[in-house]
């Protein structure tokens, strides 16, 4: 948390306001101490969303930046996803492109060659996803979502079905406040659900591909903790999009053979 408030005050535009959303029963305290414009939001509700939406409401300004608490920014991301919601005006939203900060390599990386002949493969069959670099930035009717590799994405500014909860620079206005994730824990796909909720509202997602926002990448050991609640969540995506159930127990079952692959390695 610390350090994405460094980074963000850091950055070659700095908010005028940074709001750290708590539950009033966590017990952190002195995190005003690391910047003038930091204030802490002590939430009655415990659990990502609910905790976000108490800090949109306590917003003051008329633009507004959702970021993790475990994301750092780039010097100028800020500014590139002010300067390009400016330019796309209301009813769009922002985000950056993501990087790992231990590899320094894109979070949703491109395979080419055999691995990545396999990825398409099973993303196609079994993901509904289009083939190949068409399915960067697509969210499937399976509520399988796929990011842009921006190292081989050429323009600057590129439309997606969603965005990754992590980092989404928008205007107040087009915030979505309500409290939409119905289970407990971790907030699987949660930014799924967000962005579905923000299309329903009429607004647009966008990748500025030269922003940059850094977290950590968990490790392979940790694939399969949460998978039952993952699952859950997903399946109530599919049921947001009228997708196919069946076809989505079908792509569950190829994720447990994927996950063993990975877990053998």
């Amino acid at each position: 948390m610390v350090d994405t408030i460094r980074s963000i005050n850091a950055g070659s535009i700095c908010p005028a306001e940074i709001l750290v959303c708590i539950p009033e029963v966590s017990g952190v305290t002195g995190i005003e101490s690391f910047g003038d414009n930091v204030k802490v939001i002590s939430t009655k509700s415990v659990g990502q969303v609910p905790q976000r939406a108490e800090g949109f409401e306590c917003a003051a300004g008329n633009v507004v930046l959702q970021v993790d608490d475990d994301f750092q920014l780039s010097h100028d991301c800020l500014e590139i996803l002010w300067g390009n919601l400016r330019t796309l005006g209301h009813g769009n939203v922002v985000g950056p492109a993501f990087y790992d900060s231990v590899t320094k390599r894109p979070l949703h990386e491109y395979k080419k060659g055999f691995a990545g002949f396999l990825k398409s493969l099973n993303a196609f069959v079994f993901a509904a996803a289009p083939w190949g670099e068409r399915r960067m930035g697509r969210l499937t009717s399976l509520g399988i979502a796929y990011g842009f590799d921006p190292e081989i994405v050429n323009q600057e500014l590129v439309e997606s079905d969603w965005l990754p909860g992590g980092c989404v620079l928008g205007y107040k206005d087009d915030l979505v406040v309500e409290r939409f994730f119905p289970f407990s824990g971790k907030a699987f796909s949660e930014d799924v659900m967000h962005s579905l909720l923000r299309r329903r509202k009429g607004v647009r997602h966008f990748v500025a591909t030269k922003a940059r926002a850094m977290t950590r990448v968990e490790s392979e050991g940790m694939i399969w903790r949460g998978f039952t609640a993952e699952l859950k969540a997903r399946r109530h995506v599919v049921s947001l999009l009228r997708g196919s159930i069946l076809r989505f127990y079908v792509w569950a079952a190829s994720q447990i053979i994927v996950r063993v692959l990975k877990w053998s390695v």
